[in-house]
């Protein structure tokens, strides 16, 4: 028999790491050890959310849309309540979501009294703001006599803590957010109880320094255990819950887990997105591979919550049961709403970037107020004002794809919110992107909003994507990318963004379509033309970080005219993409005088002399690696070494795999009669000219050699900003727009060389972030922990023959900049999703003095 009760959060909830590494604890690595876990010496293990909560008095909690910022503090909060009520020591929590304050705080900021008021009499107006919106929930929740009492608790420090919970940070707009800043301290100081602090936000709505005295954590993707035990837990609830039997929730968990892992894995790794699936799995019994598909079925989940309640309602007027039953008019009312959403909340973020003449002066606001709600739907229920305000009143009362948001405590009691918004902006960009590829002129819409920054980007694609996978208008797309490539060299950020859609939406659709396409100025010759700007766009000053990974995701699945796909995908360069090291010597290691961060194992500083080497100017790529496995009949150690873009770094190779590929190539190059010079000499040369060389990892001294440049001021250098003894390859000074590390904020591996202003002294690129480089080099011998400096090459860390770590050089992209230094060294055993391969050519072993 089931039942009724509705799965709860505590059912399912997963404990969140963020992307925050601390090493292991002596009991963690003794834990380890006793299930049997291979652990390196500096073994490192995720921050849970919790941990960062129990931890800090004031926290910064990031995340992307869907990553469970939301759900992680209303999880705590529940557990602060649940504690109360058991009698334990819990804060008292005190939720409130930010978007809602957005009305009257905007007003109080427009106010003359509020403008013409002191300091202090400015940061009582807006404390008080935020006590009448603890008012108004506790109207909501019918409970308004206990505000006295949270009041009085608040200034007992003594006796009662405060947990205050602001969810929500980058859905107030800018101008408003300094006014929030200013009244968290003003708070405190007012409400000594506060003891703790947690503002949820946006990566990408993030700066530096954005909330001082705040710690900032980024929650991290799901892992393959997580998506796990989440698919475990929602089937056993349902089971538990008398919906399905074992059998049924058995195979429920192995389909969706199978699914989950393959083509759909990235979206899995979101909650939210996670949670859909679920739901859409347990009705479907399976899952569409593109998301836009997934986004239709989750809308009519939704849809259906909204059209199953009004068989709850008795009254219900014929006209509102009729327009909840027309799913039609209901998905395109949706899809306006969201679109008109997006607009209003794209002017409030960037209205700065706009024209004034772009800008509707009354739609510089979020979320949507009622007012312009019912204009709008008004427009489309045919001037019925009656019956838009049943459709508000009515979506209010009933979870689904719109959400009234609270506002003054009179309008609570009046139950009409004064403003809406979707649940999450996921949704939204996605219905107003359906929006967008609408009627005769979307490519007229497009060409306005790519005007208006990046906000609109996502909303685009999937627009671009709704036209391609579900209505199957592969000729509108096709148009759409031929009017968003300009004619000319880009010379604006608009038309390099317009530049970027372009390219995502011919890799929509696939090399071969647009090859087939026989339109004047389209086909062939749009691709050539996009291709050699595509290369260019990593050399300008314009767009975002991310949106210069995602021109190269672009750049990789459309075919990268870089490398050259007749010879192994090796590069499309005289030398093969080859640098000249001349022999000469240079600085290896740190001195703690020059870098502060300089680590024991980068010690004693000192010079060395290295012979003539070549060594590749990029990292190894997935389509090089590819060429190799098809090439042998290689099986990769790691499927997923084969999974990212062809233009990516490969990773999750074995170091053995890494040895394996360079023989490989050392015999292509060999046998080929292209091979240029010098390298087919080096390569070939018998005894009478010397032993040959080969193709091989370098050495981690010539691994930072290549980095670091050369040391012709040897010691003199070190202290100057020359460069000799440069701290990373461009210089002394981090600078995060130069690589891809954790600071950059991509979160993942970009096409190799898309960080040109990164190249060091001889132009070799990404030697700092995206991937660490494996070497030659042994990180240990059999006697001591770690081979010492000074470095030398014949004292057996360069012996190919043994097992063990290596040491892997130039940090990545999800490690901090002191990881990116060219003296920094770690080391690894295995395949890892965070070590690329770099190749050199030299002698071996690799002549040292």
């Amino acid at each position: 028999m089931g039942t009724g009760r509705e799965i709860c959060l505590g059912d399912v909830y997963v404990a969140l790491n963020t992307t925050t590494r601390i090493k292991l604890t002596a009991e963690e690595r003794a834990e380890a050890k006793k299930e049997g876990r291979r652990l390196r010496e500096d073994e490192e293990r995720p921050v849970k959310a919790q941990e960062a909560a129990n931890q800090n008095p004031h926290l910064l909690l990031l995340g992307d849309p869907g990553s469970g910022k939301s759900t992680f503090v209303r999880q705590l909060t529940a557990q602060c309540a649940a504690g109360m009520l058991r009698e334990e020591s819990h804060p008292l929590p005190i939720f409130m979501t930010l978007h809602e304050l957005i009305p009257e705080m905007d007003t109080v900021a427009q106010s003359t009294e509020f403008k013409e008021a002191r300091q202090r009499a400015k940061q009582r107006i807006l404390i008080e703001l935020l006590t009448n919106e603890w008012a108004r929930q506790l109207v909501e929740w019918q409970i308004p006599e206990l505000l006295p009492e949270l009041l009085a608790w608040g200034h007992d420090p003594d006796t009662h803590k405060l947990l205050l919970v602001l969810d929500g940070l980058d859905e107030m707009p800018e101008p408003l957010r300094p006014l929030l800043f200013e009244t968290i301290p003003a708070l405190c100081r007012t409400y000594p109880a506060i003891q703790q602090i947690i503002v949820t936000c946006r990566v990408r709505s993030y700066w530096d320094g954005m909330l001082p005295g705040f710690a900032a954590y980024t929650l991290a993707q799901f892992t393959n255990q997580q998506i796990a035990d989440f698919i475990t837990a929602w089937y056993r609830t349902q089971q538990r819950l008398g919906r399905m039997d074992q059998r049924w929730a058995d195979q429920g968990i192995q389909a969706l887990q199978t699914a989950a892992q393959g083509n759909l894995a990235e979206l899995a790794r979101n909650p939210m997105l996670l949670t859909t699936m679920t739901i859409i799995h347990q009705r479907e019994k399976k899952l569409p591979e593109q998301r836009v598909e997934l986004y239709a079925l989750a809308v009519d989940v939704l849809m259906n919550r909204w059209q199953q309640g009004k068989d709850q309602i008795s009254n219900l007027p014929p006209k509102l049961d009729a327009l909840l039953a027309d799913s039609r008019k209901l998905r395109r009312i949706l899809e306006l709403l969201a679109y008109q959403a997006h607009k209003t909340q794209a002017s409030a973020q960037s209205g700065s970037e706009l024209n004034e003449d772009d800008q509707d002066p009354n739609q510089r606001q979020q979320p949507l107020g009622r007012g312009d709600l019912l204009v709008l739907l008004e427009g489309q229920l045919e001037g019925d004002t009656s019956l838009a305000n049943d459709f508000l009143d009515y979506i209010d009362h009933r979870a689904g794809l719109l959400v009234g948001r609270g506002g003054s405590q009179q309008e609570a009691k009046n139950q009409k919110p004064p403003s809406y918004s979707f649940p999450h902006r996921t949704f939204q960009e996605y219905l107003a992107g359906c929006y967008m590829k609408r009627g005769r002129d979307y490519i007229r819409t497009y060409l306005t909003h790519v005007k208006e920054g990046d906000y609109w980007r996502v909303a685009a694609l999937l627009g671009a994507e709704e036209l391609f996978f579900n209505n199957s208008s592969e000729n509108a797309v096709l148009d759409l990318a031929y009017e968003l490539c300009p004619t000319t060299t880009p010379r604006s950020e608009t038309v390099w963004r317009s530049l970027l859609w372009s390219a995502q939406m011919a890799a929509l659709l696939g090399r071969t379509t647009v090859e087939a396409d026989e339109k004047p100025n389209g086909g062939s010759a749009y691709l050539e033309r996009l291709l050699n700007r595509l290369t260019k766009l990593p050399h300008t000053k314009y767009l975002t970080m991310t949106e210069r990974a995602e021109a190269g995701t672009a750049l990789g699945q459309l075919g990268d005219p870089r490398f050259d796909p007749d010879i192994w995908y090796l590069p499309n360069e005289p030398d093969l993409g080859f640098v000249d090291i001349p022999a000469g010597t240079f600085i290896m290691g740190s001195d703690k005088k020059a870098d502060r961060l300089t680590q024991d194992d980068e010690q004693p500083q000192h010079t060395l002399h290295l012979e003539q080497f070549l060594i590749s100017r990029y990292q190894v790529t997935v389509a090089q690696w590819r060429a190799f496995c098809q090439a042998t009949d290689h099986q990769p150690s790691h499927v997923a070494s084969l999974s990212d873009p062809q233009n990516n770094p490969v990773r999750w190779i074995s170091w053995e795999e890494a040895i394996k590929y360079c023989e490989w190539l050392t015999q292509q190059l060999r046998e080929w009669d292209g091979t240029p010079e010098p390298l087919a000499t080096l390569l070939r040369q018998r005894n009478d000219q010397g032993p040959p060389w080969q193709i091989t990892l370098p050495s981690e001294a010539q691994w930072e050699r290549a980095a670091r440049g050369p040391s012709t001021a040897l010691r003199q250098a070190q202290h100057t900003d020359s460069g000799h003894a440069r701290i990373y390859p461009w210089g002394n000074d981090f600078d995060a727009s130069r690589c891809n590390a954790f600071e950059t904020q991509i979160g993942r591996p970009v096409a190799v060389g898309f960080f040109p202003s990164g190249k060091s002294p001889e132009g070799c690129l990404d030697m700092a972030g995206n991937l660490f480089d494996w070497t030659r080099t042994k990180w240990r011998d059999e006697e001591s922990n770690i081979y010492h400096y000074p470095y030398h090459a014949q004292d057996g860390r360069e012996d190919l023959g043994s097992g063990g770590a290596r040491v892997v050089r130039g940090g990545s992209f999800g490690d901090f900049s002191h990881y990116a230094r060219c003296a920094y060294r770690d080391d690894d055993g295995d395949a890892d999703l965070d070590v690329g391969v770099r190749v050199c050519a030299s002698p071996s072993p690799p002549a040292s003095e």
